[in-house]
């Protein structure tokens, strides 16, 4: 029965919701207490094993995954929807989209069939999901880069977006109560030129202004405005460099933009009250950065050391920001393909992605009851078989790290509180700090290691029993080690 709660993903949100609650609350009954009381030692062994399972965090496949890319994910009617490249996935006949309820794959409707290289984009509008990309077919209707489906059949969008002259619709998002689309197409509709950028209110298609003169390749709202992202240089009869904002009515620079390198903008993300832009350039606002910046509205800089290749994908997990791409290296140490940034450093996310050919730009993340997914053109992680999807089974920043020796020894473990560090005499403990976390994600303790001493004593005692864990960073923000904290009483 135990393991059985464990391993039930719908019954672990519940269970830590439950446990926060009864641990949290101010306001107990002497019938509560008592019974909290009466319970405390099986409460707290099972706190143990569940936690221990819940906390070892990696990369796992989503069944048995996708036979190729895939490009986008959106959530509708409680399950998640994916598309991309493929044909298959989880085993089963699915031409470039494919639902997933968190336990099982299944088709989206009846021979559904689109006719095109893939669905680069997924959004929910008006109580239906839109579907986007490069495709003139879906089902056995005829359709032009767009399809919207009702959850049991597929239509047309008016009269769609492109003729297929340019390379379709790469981007989706709703904003001021329509649909935004962005991409490579021009169209001519009701007099209007429009280029690389329209709007669709539920009956018809406009012009967001004059549009942009390249592609664009992501959207996304931040303060009560539109920002597009991509490789043009104008958008509506101004110069931008990659990225605009539009406020309903006209559209406008960020400072200089993005002036360095490619210029290409792949993703944009708002964390922590920014927003962050990420792709391929060397330059934000006249200063050097590495493949991602921020924008604080006013000014442009740098996240930490970023990036060293292509990023194709941002989201927000756990309150941190989570960047996919090519690289692997993040702030100048490894990681594979993927790494967050928790405001003052970059750090690898578990053992990362690799494999795959890289042939795509337009890798996804999303996160889906509260589970982190990432779609691509990648088959491993670490010793883990996947096809080019994932997810993430625990929070950042407090996973277990196996390391391939033991360079801290921590006894006694488990403790009442109080923990002594050994380190390793080949591993120069100088400057690094360690960084305790409850079983909420929540840091408790973060001291500085004595620079003459390999021994270093961590004192948590009046926290309540539990298990914790720890990491001990470098002063250049690389992990040495990490690992559980038992506090007994």
């Amino acid at each position: 029965m135990l393991n059985t709660m464990i391993y039930n993903k719908p019954h672990k949100h519940l269970i830590i919701k439950q446990i926060h609650k009864v641990l949290t609350t101010n306001n107990l009954n002497a019938h509560s207490f008592s019974y909290i009381y009466n319970m405390r030692k099986p409460l707290f062994t099972f706190c143990i094993l569940f936690f221990a399972t819940y906390l070892s965090a990696q990369w796992v496949s989503v069944g048995t995954g996708a036979s190729w890319d895939v490009l986008a994910f959106a959530t509708y009617q409680s399950n998640l929807y994916v598309g991309g490249a493929f044909k298959t996935a989880g085993g089963l006949p699915a031409d470039y989209m494919a639902q997933w309820n968190g336990t099982s794959w299944n088709t989206v409707g009846t021979g559904i069939k689109f006719s095109g290289n893939a669905v680069t984009s997924l959004t929910t509008y008006d109580s239906l999901l839109f579907a986007t990309g490069q495709f003139d077919t879906v089902g056995t209707i005829s359709c032009k880069c767009i399809a919207q489906w009702n959850g049991a059949n597929w239509d047309t969008v008016g009269s769609g977006i492109t003729n297929l002259s340019g390379q379709g619709v790469t981007a989706s998002i709703m904003y001021n109560k329509e649909l935004y689309v962005g991409g490579d197409f021009s169209s001519s509709l009701n007099g209007k030129k429009i280029y690389n950028i329209a709007k669709w209110n539920g009956k018809t298609w406009d012009s967001v202004g004059n549009g942009v003169n390249s592609w664009v390749w992501c959207l996304t709202n931040y303060n009560g405005m539109l920002y597009a992202g991509g490789n043009f240089s104008i958008a509506g009869e101004n110069s931008a460099n990659s990225i605009a904002s539009w406020d309903g009515t006209k559209w406008d620079s960020l400072g200089s933009g993005i002036n360095g390198g490619f210029m290409q903008v792949y993703a944009l993300c708002v964390c922590n009250g920014k927003l962050y832009a990420a792709g391929k350039f060397t330059a934000a606002g006249g200063g050097a950065v590495n493949n991602i910046a921020v924008w604080d509205g006013n000014k442009w800089d740098s996240v930490g050391h970023g990036l060293n290749n292509t990023t194709l994908a941002l989201t927000v997990y756990d309150g941190k920001l989570v960047a996919l791409g090519y690289f692997d290296s993040a702030g100048g140490h490894p990681a594979s393909e993927i790494a967050y940034w928790d405001g003052s450093n970059w750090y690898p996310v578990g053992a990362g992605l690799g494999g795959g050919t890289k042939t795509t730009i337009d890798w996804a993340l999303y996160v889906y009851d509260s589970t982190l997914y990432a779609g691509g053109e990648f088959t491993i992680s670490g010793s883990t078989p996947l096809n080019n999807i994932a997810m993430w089974t625990g929070p950042l920043g407090v996973d277990e790290v196996k390391r391939s020796s033991e360079e801290v020894k921590v006894w006694p473990n488990p403790s009442d509180g109080i923990f002594n560090f050994q380190a390793d005499s080949h591993q120069p403990m100088a400057n690094s700090r360690i960084e305790v976390y409850n079983m909420l994600g929540q840091q408790i303790a973060n001291s500085q290691w004595p620079s003459a001493s390999s021994l270093m004593q961590i004192d948590i005692s009046n926290e309540p029993a539990g298990i914790y864990l720890y990491r001990i960073v470098s002063d250049k923000g690389e992990l040495i080690a990490s690992g559980k904290l038992t506090v007994i009483r």
